[in-house]
């Protein structure tokens, strides 16, 4: 496979309230996972801070969100051949 990654895009939604949305990069395909404690929860079933606990990281830096993405890659089994068939949205939590 061609590098994985995560992709973060962090905006204010609100005075003082941030969100992180997360895409998945795969094989050179995006998958948009969408805000990252959301999606932890509903696809994971783990709160964020336990999540980069497990994964080992929670650094934002290009080594950091390899990592993240390699992790989320092994959890869900994604094998080549299936990343092929799954859609841009198959992975979101929304």
């Amino acid at each position: 496979m061609n590098t994985t990654t995560i992709t973060t895009n962090t905006f204010e939604w609100s005075k003082g309230f941030y969100c992180t949305n997360w895409s998945l990069i795969v094989k050179g395909k995006e998958f948009l996972l969408g805000q990252d404690a959301k999606w932890t929860n509903r696809i994971l079933g783990m709160d964020i801070n336990d999540f980069f606990t497990e994964v080992g990281t929670d650094d934002r830096t290009e080594e950091g969100r390899q990592k993240i993405g390699k992790w989320i890659v092994k959890e869900l089994k994604l094998t080549p051949e299936l990343v092929d068939k799954l859609e841009p949205w198959s992975l979101a939590c929304q």
